[in-house]
């Protein structure tokens, strides 16, 4: 495991600070909804992603994860 380069997660950051403002206006507009959160220390970049190695292409079982809460949170898990 190899932590990626500063300026590559400062990129990152900002862009998860876009993402942020937009699920929060997300949960605004909706009167609240449930959240997924995942543990990034559990979960890690996968180098075989298809689309390349970046800081948000999680390996497969994180979406798996993040699929079963999902499903959860509609009552179909």
């Amino acid at each position: 495991v190899v932590a990626f380069p500063e300026a590559r997660l400062e990129v990152c950051r900002g862009q998860n600070a876009m993402l942020n403002h937009g699920y929060d206006l997300l949960a605004e507009a909706f009167g609240g909804a449930g959240t997924i959160e995942l543990d990034p220390d559990v979960h890690l970049a996968d180098a075989a992603h298809r689309w390349g190695l970046e800081p948000y292409h999680y390996e497969p079982a994180y979406n798996d994860y993040a699929a079963g809460l999902l499903r959860s949170l509609l009552g179909r898990g």
